[in-house]
Formats: C-alpha cells, structure tokens, sequence
C-alpha cells in the first residue's frame, strides 16, 4: 500500500521454496513502513530467510557463508532489521536544493545461535545541489563477528568479534551533462585491521541512443604482521543501447582481483506496454588464472503490470 502523497506505505510477503530432499527452514519473509512527511522519514524493513531456502535465479547476501580453513561454504538462516530516520531542509538558495541528515541501523542475527553477527550505524549528510550535483559525508561505527575464519590475504582472520569506525565522503557531478563523473574515499577500521578505499566513476551519455560507463574501485587493507596487506580491485564497464521507446540491450563486465574472476551480465528488456518489461539474461563467470568459465546461465523473465 502507498499513500496518494508518496510519502507513506506498508508492505509484506511471504515465500516457499520447495527442493528435493529439504524440509522446513526453507521460508522467506518480509515487512516494511515508511511514514512521513516532506522534511521528516522514518523507513523500517524486517526479513528474515531460513537456511535450506534457494534462490537459484538470484542472489541472497549473507546467506553462504565461507569457512577459509576447510574451504567450503555453509548456508545459514537469518533475520534483518534496516531502519533509517532523515530529516531534510530545503533551504532559500538559489544554487542548493536540499540538506539532509540520515541515521541508518542495520542489522542481522544468525538463528541457529539466535546472536547478532552484523551491525552498523550510519550517520550521513548529503547536500543536492541544484544542478543535480550531490555531496555526501558518512560516518560509521562498524560490528561484525566472523561466523567462520575469512582471508582477504594469505592467512585468514579468525572468527571472532570485530569493531570500527569508517569515514567516507563522496562527490556526484552534474547527470544531466554529456560527461558526468562520481568521486569518493574512505578510510578507517576493518576488522583487525586498516582500510583506504577510493572509488571513481565516468560515465558518457550519447543522446537518445546510448550510455556507457566506467567504474573503478580500490581497497587498501592492512593487518598485522601475522596476516599481511593485500590490495583488491574491482573494474566494471557498462554499456547501454537504446534501440527505441521499447527495446533495451544492457552489458556489464567486471574483473575482481580478490576472487580472480571475470563476469559478464548482459540483458535485453521488451516493454510490450507500460511498466510490463521481458527480459532474457546471459551471466557468465571466469576463472581468470586458467580463462574457463566457472558457471553460465539464460534466465527468461517476465513483469506483467495489473492496474486493478
């Protein structure tokens, strides 16, 4: 349900996956409520997912858990909380459109021990300018408890309680010109250790028919002597056709140093009529070091829009 005003709506659902040989922890759950008004909003989202519940056409964050000394990947079952309060002023001036204050909670709890394994409070401010330019500041104060032994280097780090805190500040350039850019770092905490991070995306805009990008990003992490410094890098292009009001081609490709993989997503979306889009899907990843693809898959995808 949403409000004639957008400003307030209610949500939920419920899901079954059935697989062979699996019974029980295979549901799905979610909830959500936004209330507000146009300076104040407040948002919360609880969803839970049982252990044994498969999402063969998707991705579900957290769920697959990896245990770096055996080397292999346990599926658990949790609960997640997402809440967020804002508040934005629209001040008298010309060139800025909007200051906004936002404080973020997130959250997860593992069921079988029924212990948080992942929180963070986010604190940002964010001020749109009114060329659509945007400028963000974040601060964070980071838990996280290791389920399982992790490596971001040769040696893993052991599974036990971490805290920190981040700092990030990004820029967003003017979208509506032929070249537009995004900026960003950070820097803080991570786990035992230390993280820089910068972030840089160019994007060019060929009216009406195309849009292609580029994003890059950069981790610098240090740990202590027992487990070393690593450098992780993530390299994306993105190429966007528009073939007319109702035909679209859209290709990602990614390189990922930590997981020496190359990806490739490329789509073709039909919108037979409004806000009612087919989709045909081709992913492929590769395994870079011997240049074989590690899985493939064509996905056929359907959204039928119901004006009841």
């Amino acid at each position: 349900y949403r409000s004639q005003n957008g400003y307030n709506r209610f949500g939920g659902a419920y899901s079954l996956s059935f697989s062979d040989g699996v019974s029980g922890e295979n549901s799905y759950y979610h909830g959500l409520a936004q209330l507000g008004n146009e300076n104040y909003r407040f948002y919360i989202n609880i969803s839970g997912i049982g252990k044994n519940y498969a999402d063969d056409m998707g991705f579900i964050q957290q769920q697959n858990q990896y245990d770096a000394l055996t080397d292999e990947t346990i599926q658990i079952g949790y609960d997640h909380l997402y809440s967020s309060l804002s508040y934005t002023m629209f001040p008298d001036n010309d060139k800025i459109n909007t200051h906004t204050f936002t404080m973020l909670n997130i959250g997860d709890m593992e069921r079988s021990e029924s212990k948080i394994f992942n929180y963070a409070v986010i604190l940002s401010y964010e001020m749109a300018l009114a060329n659509t330019s945007e400028f963000t500041i974040e601060f964070s104060p980071v838990y996280r408890r290791l389920l399982y032994p992790f490596t971001f280097t040769d040696n893993p780090l052991p599974a036990k309680d971490y805290r920190w805190n981040e700092f990030e500040v990004e820029y967003q350039s003017d979208v509506r010109k032929t070249f537009s850019y995004s900026i960003g770092g950070a820097m803080g905490g991570f786990y035992d250790g230390t993280r820089k991070n910068i972030t840089a995306e160019v994007n060019y805009r060929r009216q009406p028919w195309g849009n292609f990008g580029m994003t890059f990003e950069a981790n610098e992490l240090t740990f202590d002597e027992d487990y070393g410094n690593s450098t992780l890098l993530l390299i994306g292009p993105r190429l966007e056709f528009n073939f007319n009001r109702d035909l679209f081609w859209t290709t990602f490709f990614q390189y990922n140093t930590q997981r020496d993989n190359f990806n490739v997503n490329s789509r073709i979306q039909w919108r037979f009529q409004p806000l009612s889009d087919l989709f045909l899907v081709y992913t492929d990843n590769y395994a870079i070091e011997q240049w074989g693809p590690k899985n493939r898959t064509f996905v056929l995808k359907l959204n039928y829009w119901l004006n009841i």
